[in-house]
């Protein structure tokens, strides 16, 4: 009698233990792909362990005519975002798509004058003044820029702030000075 108690109180022990301890929970492997949605380039998928936090990957990908402007959820910009090597807690695998802004450059021509200007790059629709003039004209003054050689265009003053959608050619205009 004495071991079926024993054995009857040891069965008892064992399940009280089971039962009292919390189980052993392994968390789950979840992935972010990444998509360059339109652009050129590979990423490899960054892994997760289910609710650990980490950065994003940095973007690797390039897009022609546009600059990186950070990531969704959705393709088309309208999920959750996130910035570059973000610091997010990942629950579940996601597949993060490239959102991309579109860029448009200012050309500038001397028009008769000397010296060089590399193209300007401006982000669509947001407003930025044009560089400063860094051609020379001798016996002549600088006096705006247009959008035609003869002037005929649209006409702007050095560092006016513009807002573009399509690429132009900036021509500079002069005076002769007397």
């Amino acid at each position: 009698m004495k071991k079926y108690t024993l054995f009857i109180i040891c069965t008892l022990l064992t399940g009280l233990l089971f039962t009292t301890c919390e189980p052993w929970i392994v968390p789950e492997a979840v992935f972010v792909n990444f998509n360059a949605n339109g652009g050129q380039g590979d990423m490899k998928a960054l892994r997760f362990m289910d609710g650990e936090k980490q950065s994003l990957t940095k973007n690797t990908y390039t897009r022609n005519g546009y600059i990186f402007d950070g990531w969704n959820t959705r393709s088309d910009g309208r999920g959750q975002s996130y910035t570059d090597r973000q610091n997010v807690t990942i629950t579940k695998s996601v597949t993060l798509y490239a959102q991309w802004t579109k860029i448009y450059k200012v050309h500038f021509n001397a028009n008769g004058g000397t010296g060089t200007m590399a193209a300007q790059t401006f982000v669509a629709g947001v407003s930025q003044a044009i560089a400063a003039i860094a051609f020379t004209r001798s016996g002549y003054t600088f006096t705006g820029w247009n959008t035609n050689a003869d002037g005929s265009g649209t006409s702007y003053t050095d560092k006016q702030p513009i807002t573009l959608w399509q690429d132009i050619t900036l021509y500079a205009q002069w005076k002769r000075t007397l």
